[in-house]
């Protein structure tokens, strides 16, 4: 099922409604005010899986929020910004983390953050499908940072998925919003340290990486053959379901579209080398294992935007 993806913009200069929208937007959330209000706007892009918030409030407040169901990444941009998670303190434009579990209390004045929330569910769903740790419980071990390298990597990916979030024009592509949540996910993953032995997790990460590969090469080296996903699935020594689970954690498709994709590329490489007075599609079809020719122009052209026939005539 694909997850609707919304654009919210709020904006007054009331602070009991400035205080009403984190309440909606985040629930165990509250704003007090401690100066004068000038004005709050916030803005929500995405989906219910992950979303960014970007929230400016004029003016000085106290906040906390208890995290329930979610994984939350705070990003001070501007402003002044003192936060505490637990027994953890920090202040400045370094994000930290929050979790189901925790309470985050915060001090700003005239401030500016951009939030990256992810559904927590979801965020043991990619931990389980990077690690292979099928019962996954994703806890966090403190809210900064593994390092400043990964620090700056996950401030450069969430700017790189925020700009997704934000495009309307990208809404109807949820391939592209898919990849983007798993990607930022997977980067939140080892840009916070995780609770557990790091090294189990990277021995599993890299078991699943070549096996991965291992498949990939195999489809690559054997599509114009008429091999099917078990045959790949034998090829590297798992079953068909197992390694469909695998593929749609590393790659995001199954082995059945990397056959077809494979397949579709070859045919598109042979039609473009060929010549139109010895070669038909229907033939260029058949060798790369498509008995319809009908339903190859449907795929090609879906793919290339034009039929197979243009690019042999060309």
């Amino acid at each position: 099922m694909t997850a609707e993806v919304v654009h919210w913009h709020w904006e007054t200069r009331d602070p009991g409604v400035a205080d009403q929208v984190v309440r909606d937007t985040y629930p165990g959330s509250e704003l007090k005010q401690l100066s004068s209000f000038g004005r709050f706007t916030q803005e929500l892009d995405g989906d219910a899986g992950v979303n960014e918030v970007r929230m400016r409030l004029d003016g000085s407040f106290e906040g906390a929020s208890d995290m329930e169901g979610e994984v939350l990444v705070v990003l001070p941009t501007a402003g002044e910004f003192a936060w505490t998670v637990g027994e953890e303190c920090g202040s400045g434009n370094q994000p930290f983390l929050g979790q189901p579990g925790d309470r985050i209390r915060s001090r700003q004045s005239d401030a500016e953050l951009r939030l990256m929330s992810f559904d927590a569910a979801a965020m043991a769903g990619y931990a389980a499908d990077a690690y292979g740790m099928p019962d996954a419980d994703v806890r966090f071990d403190g809210p900064d940072p593994v390092s400043p390298e990964l620090e700056r990597f996950w401030v450069a990916t969430a700017a790189m998925a925020a700009a997704v979030f934000r495009d309307p024009a990208l809404d109807t592509m949820p391939i592209v919003h898919a990849t983007t949540r798993r990607h930022l996910a997977m980067v939140t993953l080892e840009a916070f340290r995780l609770v557990g032995d790091p090294d189990v997790r990277l021995a599993s990460f890299r078991a699943r990486q070549r096996l991965s590969r291992r498949a990939l090469a195999y489809v690559e080296d054997h599509a114009h053959e008429p091999i099917t996903p078990d045959d790949v699935a034998r090829a590297v020594g798992v079953p068909t379901t197992a390694l469909d689970e695998l593929l749609r954690a590393t790659t995001g498709s199954t082995a059945a579209d990397l056959l077809r994709r494979a397949r579709l590329a070859g045919a598109h490489a042979e039609l473009t080398r060929s010549d139109a007075a010895t070669t038909t599609v229907a033939a260029v079809a058949r060798t790369w294992g498509y008995r319809d020719p009908a339903a190859f122009a449907r795929q090609y052209g879906a793919v290339h935007g034009r039929p197979p026939s243009h690019t042999l005539r060309s």
